[in-house]
């Protein structure tokens, strides 16, 4: 059973935030914010073929290489999901919904985001095959239920929205088979889940009050305990954010400033710069345990980005 994540240890955890990994070093540590790695492997333009589509942005990679992703038309349209899968897409829309986020998808194919209706609510749902299920957002939660990882086993993690003797938060959970496990984060009302791998660590954004336009701090929820997510200064502020874990404990994003951050990889070893060629701004959204990973490069325009795959060095698309 998980024990609970108390507000005296996650406190702790959030002011020790170092320039380390999460994990104990298994060796010499070799690259540093300061002098990051380059990554080695190849960078692949991403051609999402969806007529019509303005912005895309991708949201996740599994071990067969299907990536999901998000697409909106100009300004005001609705924003809907797809399946990058062999070079075909599937497109992922709840029926009747005004607005489908796909969040993750694991190696069986399974499906897993939120969606919108038309009276602002927020609710999640699978997906596989093209079937979906729907999970209404329960009562108490001010129609606000999101589920965003999922791991190979199907746990899925998630966060629901509740009010407590006049205090607002998001409270992020873990579902196992139809069971709900709270994570208690403590003197943090407002908790996110980021990742979930397989070993069922949970990477957590964590704010003290009402998400605002910087990021939270981060933390790392799993059954040996709780820690802080280390990183380069700025993670957890805008200059700063990560997206995924592996079963490795492996944690990718970006640092650095908004007009010319680079993606980065943080692990046991250093830390890993990925820039795409001739970009001023690489992030990366996802990483998968083979190492493939997926993220935007902005060439000109910081705004409108090029999706791209990574691929590392030894390996084939």
């Amino acid at each position: 059973m998980r024990p609970a994540l108390t507000a005296a240890v996650l406190a702790a955890a959030a002011a020790s935030l170092l320039t380390a990994p999460p994990a104990a070093a298994q060796r010499p540590v070799t690259s540093t914010c300061e002098q990051p790695a380059a990554a080695a492997g190849t960078y692949v333009d991403i051609d999402v073929p969806i007529p019509g589509a303005g912005t895309i942005q991708l949201r996740a990679i599994n071990e067969r290489r299907d990536i999901i992703g998000w697409y909106a038309g100009p300004s005001g349209s609705p924003t809907h999901s797809f399946l990058l899968r062999d070079g075909d897409v599937t497109l992922i829309i709840v029926p009747g919904a005004d607005h489908t986020w796909a969040n993750d998808i694991n190696n069986a194919g399974l499906v897993v985001g939120s969606y919108q209706d038309a009276g602002g609510g927020q609710h999640a749902f699978t997906w596989r095959d093209g079937a979906f299920t729907l999970h209404p957002a329960p009562p108490g939660t001010f129609s606000s239920l999101r589920f965003d990882a999922v791991n190979a086993s199907g746990a899925i993690a998630g966060s629901r929205n509740f009010e407590q003797n006049g205090v607002f938060g998001a409270q992020a959970f873990v579902m196992r088979r139809g069971k709900t496990t709270l994570i208690d984060a403590g003197a943090f009302p407002w908790a996110f889940p980021v990742g979930i791998n397989d070993r069922g660590d949970v990477l957590l954004t964590v704010q003290p009050s009402a998400p605002g336009p910087t990021r939270g701090s981060y933390l790392l929820a799993a059954r040996d305990g709780v820690v802080a997510v280390a990183g380069c200064p700025g993670l957890n502020a805008f200059q700063g954010t990560v997206t995924a874990i592996t079963n490795q404990r492996h944690l990718a994003g970006r640092m650095g400033p908004f007009t010319g951050f680079s993606g980065v990889v943080y692990s046991d070893a250093g830390v890993t710069a990925y820039d795409y060629p001739g970009a001023v701004s690489t992030e990366l959204v996802d990483l998968n345990n083979a190492g493939y990973a997926i993220g935007h490069a902005a060439i000109a325009d910081v705004i409108l980005a090029q999706p791209f795959l990574f691929v590392p060095r030894g390996r084939s698309w």
